[in-house]
């Protein structure tokens, strides 16, 4: 899937032929527009589906008017949408495209993106590990506990003999990004409860009580 190049996504993508929806997608004041098909769009994205067919100012609208999302990373969503083929190529594109995708609830995008994940940030460096973890952390809202968020935390748990870093290097960068994103320090803690048990805690459930978790994952991490 890695290999599909632009020319092989779905020839409806940004084409006027039977479009019936303009996406107007906004970032620090700069714009782009693309020509939408409410049902390409609505099939692969629950976000789009409620949008389009819900209650909703979105379900007469002939703009969409979307913000915030990073432009390069959306219209990579764009394209997974309208070509299952198609998946980007780098490490930090899958993620960022990740976020983008978990945004607007394309579920069976996210699954692909995830099986991507797995087989190139797996042989990432500590650095990029360091990199990526910033950008999935610091851009996509309340993450803990989510499937690219432990493996994140996983990978770069299980990396850290291969790093060539001291163990005090180690120690202080997990605690610098720990406390630069709490959810990270969270995901690190269920990390630990799989492997080591080291709280009465399922991680396939939510906590009952994040907070109190959170706390605990603190005391254990910079204590």
């Amino acid at each position: 899937m890695g290999g599909v190049r632009d020319t092989d996504i779905n020839p409806l993508f940004n084409n006027a032929c039977f479009s019936d929806v303009t996406i107007r997608q906004t970032c620090h004041g700069a714009s782009r527009e693309y020509y939408g098909h409410k049902a390409v769009l609505a099939s692969q994205s629950r976000w789009f589906y409620n949008a389009f067919f819900g209650n909703f100012k979105e379900a007469t609208a002939k703009v969409v008017e979307l913000h915030d999302d990073n432009p390069v990373h959306f219209e990579m969503l764009l394209k997974c949408i309208y070509s299952r083929q198609y998946q980007p190529k780098r490490s930090q594109d899958i993620v960022g495209t990740y976020i983008v995708a978990d945004k607007y609830a394309c579920d069976e995008i996210k699954k692909s993106l995830m099986l991507a994940a797995e087989k190139k940030i797996e042989k990432a460096g500590w650095e990029k590990l360091c990199l990526l973890v910033e950008l999935f952390y610091g851009g996509c809202g309340d993450t803990a506990n989510s499937e690219i968020g432990r493996f994140l935390a996983s990978t770069m748990t299980n990396s850290q003999s291969d790093s060539g870093l001291s163990f005090q290097t180690i120690v202080d960068t997990f605690k610098e990004l720990s406390k630069r994103f709490p959810n990270f320090a969270t995901d690190l803690i269920v990390h630990g409860v799989k492997v080591w048990n080291v709280i009465d805690y399922e991680p396939w459930e939510d906590p009952e009580d994040p907070e109190e978790f959170r706390r605990e994952a603190a005391l254990l991490i910079f204590d």
